[in-house]
């Protein structure tokens, strides 16, 4: 079981046994019951609060729209959706799982296959992004906090200095050339 409120607090949702429930906290009551295909495991709202993200037991990655009360789901991980979450700026939107991995798309790309983050050696159970959305940070039962960058532009620049020195760190090294 899971439960996050939107950022204007006017939405709760609760997961349970194969439904998402949304609550209405000014009055207290259930504005919406969804049916879902397994277990909701992670969830968040977007910044704006009018999609709910989803991660099931199975691998499978949703999305609900508030205004429209559009239902999608996709297969996108080989096992349980541990966290998921939304880029501050709302431009991006990443999932982790016990498949090792974290997948980040473009929110306005859903339909594209997203980028694979592979660097754990075990369950990935947490992740969240910077407050300018240019890193993303993940957590592992392997004992690792890793980041990740959000932008080409960004890592390109980082490259491209790193490349110029000639003697690097262990830190480093391990970095960028494992």
């Amino acid at each position: 079981n899971t439960l996050v409120i939107n950022a204007a607090g006017t939405k709760i949702a609760v997961a349970s046994r194969n439904f998402i429930t949304l609550i209405d906290p000014q009055e207290a009551k259930v504005s919406k019951q969804i049916r879902l295909q397994g277990n909701p495991t992670a969830m968040a709202f977007s910044n704006n609060g009018q999609t709910l993200a989803f991660g099931l037991e199975s691998g499978r990655i949703g999305y609900y729209h508030l205004k429209s009360g559009m239902v999608d789901t996709l297969r996108v991980h080989s096992a349980r959706v541990s966290g998921i979450c939304f880029s501050p700026d709302n431009q991006l939107i990443a999932s982790c799982s016990y498949d090792q991995t974290i997948r980040l798309w473009r929110i306005n790309q859903l339909d594209r296959a997203p980028i694979v983050l592979r660097g754990h050696s075990s369950w990935v159970v947490g992740l969240g992004f910077c407050q300018d959305s240019k890193f993303l940070y993940s957590v592992s039962r392997d004992k690792t906090m890793r980041y990740w960058y959000t932008d080409s532009h960004d890592l390109a620049a980082d490259l491209d200095d790193f490349l110029d020195r000639i003697e690097f760190d262990d830190r480093e090294m391990k970095q960028y050339f494992q």
